[in-house]
C-alpha cells in the first residue's frame, strides 16, 4: 500500500490538484519570495504554509525506532492497548471494515478521538468520510459565552466543519458559528455542536438544524471542489472562488 499523499495547491486565491510531492517541491521552485502558497490533503487538520508543509513531511517519515516505541493507546470495543505505530497501522488494517468504532489516542495528546482527526491514517488507508468533504480556505466567528472568538475553517461537509481556533468551547456545546470564504457564494450563519477538540487547536463541529439554503450552499462548493479533484489537469485559473 503506498503511502504517498496527494496535496492540493492554494496559490493567489486558486485553488489546484491534487499533485504528488514532487510536483510541489518544483511548483516551489517558481513562486516569488513574499508569495503564499498553502497545502491542504485528505483529512489534514488544516491547510499549511511552506514550511509548515514541510514540517509536516518530516514528521511523517517516521524512523525504525520510533515506529517500534508503544507511544499510541487504541481502543475497540471497551478494550485499551498501547501500541507502537506500525502496530497502529496493523491493527487499522486488520479491522478497516469498523474503523470508525475505532477510538485513538497519539502520543502527547490528552483525549480520545476517530480516524477523521488523524490525517495520515486518513491518507495511509484511503478512508472516506460517509459525508464527502472539501478543504475550505475561511474564516469563521463563534460566539461563546458573551464573546466572539476567530479562527480558521479547515474543511467543511453538509455534516459538519473541521476549524482550527475554537476559543475555549467545551465538547458538547453548541454555539452560533459564521463561515465566511471566498469560495462560498454566501456566508453562512450556523449552530454546531463541537464534537472533539485536540490539544493543538484543532476542532471538529457538526451542523445543527442545517437549512436547505445553507445545505445548497455547501453542496454547491463540493462540488466544484469534487470536479477539480476528480480533474486533476483542470485550469487552476477556473478556481473555485465566488465568481464560479
Amino acid at each position: 500500500m503506498s503511502d504517498e499523499k496527494k496535496w492540493f495547491l492554494a496559490r493567489a486565491g486558486q485553488i489546484s490538484g491534487p499533485h504528488a510531492v514532487a510536483t510541489i517541491e518544483a511548483e516551489l521552485q517558481t513562486i516569488k519570495r513574499h508569495e503564499q502558497i498553502l497545502f491542504w490533503t485528505r483529512g489534514q487538520a488544516q491547510w499549511l504554509d511552506s514550511s509548515e508543509w514541510k514540517s509536516n513531511l518530516q514528521q511523517t517519515a517516521f524512523s525504525p525506532a520510533s515506529r517500534e516505541t508503544k507511544t499510541w493507546s487504541i481502543e475497540l470495543d471497551g478494550f485499551i492497548q498501547q501500541l507502537s505505530v506500525n502496530e497502529v497501522n496493523e491493527f487499522v488494517e486488520k479491522n478497516i471494515e469498523r474503523v470508525w468504532d475505532i477510538r485513538f489516542k497519539p502520543e502527547k495528546i490528552e483525549t480520545w478521538m476517530d480516524i477523521s482527526a488523524l490525517p495520515s491514517l486518513m491518507s495511509r488507508f484511503d478512508v472516506a468520510r460517509a459525508d464527502e468533504r472539501g478543504g475550505l480556505l475561511g474564516s469563521i466567528k463563534i460566539d461563546f459565552a458573551g464573546k466572539v472568538y476567530d479562527g480558521r475553517a479547515r474543511d467543511i461537509s453538509t455534516a459538519g466543519l473541521g476549524v482550527a481556533g475554537l476559543g475555549p468551547v467545551p465538547v458538547g456545546e453548541v454555539v452560533p458559528v459564521v463561515i465566511d470564504s471566498p469560495s462560498l457564494v454566501s456566508a453562512l450563519h450556523v449552530h454546531a455542536q463541537v464534537i472533539y477538540r485536540n490539544t493543538d487547536g484543532q476542532a471538529g463541529l457538526r451542523f445543527v438544524g442545517l437549512t436547505a439554503e445553507h445545505t445548497t450552499v455547501i453542496v454547491e462548493y463540493l462540488k466544484r471542489f469534487i470536479a477539480l479533484r476528480t480533474t486533476p489537469n483542470r485550469d487552476p485559473a477556473s478556481g473555485l472562488g465566488r465568481v464560479l
